[in-house]
C-alpha cells in the first residue's frame, strides 16, 4: 500500500512538472513551488517562467601601467594644514615625472570639515585647468573659484586631489582623463588635518 502511494505522488509530481518542460536548475527557465507568496502562485506545485538570460564575455582589460614614451602626473603637494581658525583655501601642486610633457588637463580639489565629534560642518570642491607640463616640471594649480571654508579649533579636514581625473562636473567620462600616463594609479592624493586649539 506504501508504494502505491509513493508511486501515485511521483506520477502526481511528474504530470504536474511536465507543464516546466526543462529542470528547474536550466538557465533562462525560473520555477518556484506554488505555495510561495505572490506574484508567484499558480494553480498547480510549480509555476514556471521563462527569463531572459544574457551572458557577457569579459571585455578588455583595462590599462593601468604603461612602457615607452608617456607623461606622468601626480599630486605632488597639498599645502599646509590651517594653523589656526578661520578661513582655509589649499593649495595644490602637480608634477610631471614622465619622460615626455603632458597636453593641458585638468585638476579637482575637494574639501570636508568635520567637527570635534565627527559631524560634517561642510564641503566644497574646484576643478583647476592646466595648460601644460613638461617632463620633470611642476606647477601650482589655479583654483580661482575655489571658495575657501571657515574652520574651528579641533575641527578635522580631509583634502584630496585628482590630477587628470576621468570625470568633472559637466563633462564626459574618460577612463583615462585626457592624458594617456605611464601609471594611472598615481594620481589622487589625501591630506587629513586637525585645526590646532589656540
Amino acid at each position: 500500500m506504501r508504494t502505491r502511494i509513493l508511486f501515485s505522488v511521483a506520477v502526481a509530481l511528474a504530470s504536474t512538472l511536465a507543464g516546466c518542460a526543462r529542470n528547474p536548475m536550466v538557465p533562462g527557465l525560473v520555477c518556484v513551488p506554488s505555495a510561495q507568496a505572490p506574484p508567484y502562485a499558480a494553480a498547480g506545485s510549480w509555476y514556471c517562467q521563462e527569463v531572459a538570460v544574457t551572458v557577457r564575455e569579459p571585455g578588455p582589460e583595462v590599462a593601468q601601467h604603461r612602457t615607452g614614451a608617456f607623461a606622468d602626473l601626480i599630486v605632488g603637494a597639498m599645502g599646509r594644514c590651517p594653523d589656526r581658525a578661520g578661513s582655509y583655501v589649499p593649495s595644490v601642486t602637480v608634477k610631471n615625472i614622465g619622460p615626455v610633457a603632458a597636453g593641458a588637463f585638468n585638476v579637482e580639489v575637494d574639501i570636508s570639515v568635520f567637527d570635534g565629534g565627527g559631524t560634517p560642518v561642510a564641503t566644497t570642491g574646484a576643478v583647476g585647468r592646466i595648460a601644460g607640463l613638461a617632463p620633470g616640471a611642476e606647477a601650482p594649480v589655479p583654483f580661482d573659484r575655489l571658495p575657501g571654508v571657515t574652520v574651528q579649533a579641533g575641527d578635522r579636514l580631509t583634502l584630496s586631489a585628482i590630477v587628470d581625473p576621468q570625470q568633472v562636473p559637466g563633462g564626459a567620462m574618460n577612463v583615462f582623463g585626457e592624458i594617456l600616463e605611464l601609471d594611472e594609479t598615481n594620481n589622487s592624493a589625501v591630506q587629513n588635518c586637525t585645526v590646532p586649539s589656540g
